[in-house]
């Protein structure tokens, strides 16, 4: 389905401290193998293991590695089992992107960097998960970025080497210190040392949008999609760049297929709702945000009050519930302003719309990639409170 030519399947066994793994080379076009291996080794030897699988798949497919890619592939970020199992298992709860994963994501994040205090890598995913907790909305954002940053720059002072450091320090200076020639130049060195990597193609596709570079934005979307196409962080993201983008009948489909994943994704179920809102598709944007309510226990109670306000009094009822209840259930969600802005909007409401926007602004909401193509603000683009907002974010 997505073109490729070979896949890599295997499995890993572990019975205490033994492990077995099988890797197998196969060719789509006749499922033929072009090598497959079996390894049976003790966990202290699980680096020495990789090293050996990495270079057996580059050699079965003729890749001749030279000076830093070699050096990549080969570069064991830690010789410490104990902390590298510490630093897997913190990422694996990062990419769930629950408040509650994030947070006890840090803590094995900082056990594996007490375990080995030259693990920069660890390093940098404490960093970024604060980083994700402003993003996703769990907290204020102008309270996780300046310490995310401070982490960032111990973990380059650890190792210079590292693209995820890069990619996180460009992320901050464009959402937060509004400097985009800084943040360009942050994730040019990502890309040179690791031009693949994921989370780096996501986060310079969130900077283009910000930016108004659409083009770019998409391709390095879909550079990320490609690269992980069932995460949730790929698929919610390119469901935003379309929704920015006005293209709402994809962001719909693609949303949906977003809350397939993961049905309580904040942003995902609320601009959903503001995609059915602008297609005037009104019965279903309900519908939308009743499924909202009902995937918290402490919010499910409003969901049927939500659908008869509809019924009696219309969508209109609706919003102006949402502007005085329905959007303050979760406190610390500081995308709160801009959901607000978007409701006056709908109701014509334009003054009312321009002070939440300067509110998301002044609490550092990464919420401005959306200011530059989002047609919800197409109404107050020439207000001069809107065109002083992009001055102050150094956006023309």
């Amino acid at each position: 389905e997505i073109n490729v030519d070979t896949i890599l399947e295997g499995s890993v066994r572990k019975s205490g401290d033994r492990l077995r793994i099988t890797a197998q080379l196969i060719r789509i076009s006749d499922g033929s193998h072009l090598w497959s291996e079996k390894y049976d080794c003790g966990l202290k030897d699980i680096f020495d293991i990789q090293d050996e699988i990495s270079l057996s798949i580059a050699e079965k497919l003729r890749i001749k590695l030279f000076g830093d890619e070699r050096k990549r592939i080969l570069k064991n970020n830690t010789s410490n089992i104990e902390a590298y199992q510490q630093y897997l298992k913190g990422l694996f709860l990062w990419n769930k992107r629950t408040r509650e994963g994030l947070l006890k994501s840090i803590d094995y994040f900082e056990r594996a960097l007490e375990l080995d205090p030259s693990y920069a890598l660890a390093c940098t995913g404490i960093a970024d998960a604060y980083l994700i907790l402003g993003h996703w909305g769990y907290s204020l954002s102008n309270e996780t970025k300046p310490r995310a940053k401070e982490i960032l720059l111990k973990s380059l002072s650890i190792d210079d080497k590292l693209a995820e450091t890069y990619a996180s320090l460009g992320f901050i200076a464009g959402t937060y210190d509004w400097e985009w020639q800084q943040a360009e130049q942050y994730f040019v060195k990502a890309f040179e040392l690791n031009p693949n990597n994921s989370k780096t193609c996501l986060w310079y596709s969130l900077i283009s949008i910000t930016q108004g570079k659409a083009d770019l934005a998409y391709e390095y979307s879909s550079r990320a999609y490609n690269s992980d196409p069932l995460a949730i962080i790929t698929n919610n993201f390119r469901s935003q760049l379309n929704y920015t983008c006005g293209k709402y009948d994809i962001a719909i489909q693609y949303f949906n297929e977003t809350l397939v994943i993961d049905e309580s994704i904040p942003a995902s179920n609320m601009l959903l709702f503001f995609c059915y809102l602008k297609k005037e598709m009104y019965t279903e944007a309900v519908k939308q945000y009743q499924r909202y309510l009902s995937c918290d226990s402490e919010t499910s109670e409003f969901s049927a009050l939500f659908g008869r306000l509809f019924e009696e009094s219309g969508i209109e009822s609706c919003v102006r519930w949402l502007l005085s209840t329905g959007i303050d259930f979760n406190k610390q969600l500081y995308w709160q302003p801009y959901y607000r802005a978007l409701c006056h909007l709908f109701l014509g409401e334009k003054r009312e719309a321009l002070s939440w926007l300067e509110k998301a602004v002044e609490l550092r909401s990464d919420v401005i990639m959306l200011f530059y193509y989002d047609s919800y603000l197409d109404p107050i683009r020439k207000e001069s409170s809107f065109i002083d907002i992009m001055k102050k974010l150094r956006l023309s």
